[in-house]
């Protein structure tokens, strides 16, 4: 928790510094950072892939955790290079943006790159904050839900945009949280796990 609001602390200076280019409320909730941010501390994943920038609230937290755990990849994919306004030359060095056209073939093309690169080509964590139409959702969803690692966590903001994540949890049998933000709901499951 000291580590977090020390974040917190510094994110807030950042934000009243940054030209920030998109809206706040594109970035992820407190209690969401806070579980990601946890979540990462925790489990060390070597490989997690977030798709959607913005300002780079979500991106700031899970390098921040990286950094930490001294291992761990992000790849960042979006459909613009002028996203991350708040991240620190630093936290850029170990950050790795992939800018795609927003196609589902550009997107697929993009995570396989990716999980050739690696050498356990699965994903341990996977974080939804783009699109969140329900069919970009649930392709999303579709896309990734095999390519994780047999306990990787898949993380999606704004569940409450659509009844894709609802639609996918039901479908694959799986458990999942909601977790209520200020104005957002995000959910979270756990591969594997029917608990």
């Amino acid at each position: 928790m000291n580590e977090f609001n020390y974040l917190i602390e510094v994110l807030r200076q950042r934000l009243h510094t940054a030209k920030l280019l998109y809206p706040l409320n594109f970035g992820l909730g407190e209690r969401s950072s806070f579980l990601i941010y946890c979540l990462i501390r925790e489990i060390k994943p070597k490989i997690i892939i977030e798709t959607g920038v913005a300002n780079g609230i979500s991106t700031f937290f899970i390098l921040n955790a990286i950094i930490r755990n001294g291992n761990g990849k992000l790849y960042s994919i979006d459909i613009s290079k002028d996203v991350g306004a708040i991240l620190s030359e630093e936290e850029k060095k170990i950050w790795n943006l992939i800018v795609i056209n927003p196609k589902r073939r550009c997107l697929t093309k993009a995570i396989e790159n990716i999980l050739n690169k690696s050498n356990n080509r699965k994903i341990d964590m996977f974080i939804h904050d783009s699109n969140h139409t329900y069919r970009w959702q649930i392709f999303e969803y579709e896309l990734i839900y095999p390519l994780l690692d047999e306990d990787g966590i898949l993380v999606s903001d704004d569940i409450d945009f659509s009844y894709a994540f609802l639609d996918f949890i039901k479908k694959h049998s799986c458990k999942a949280l909601g977790l209520f933000d200020r104005y957002k709901i995000s959910g979270i499951l756990r591969k594997n796990c029917k608990y």
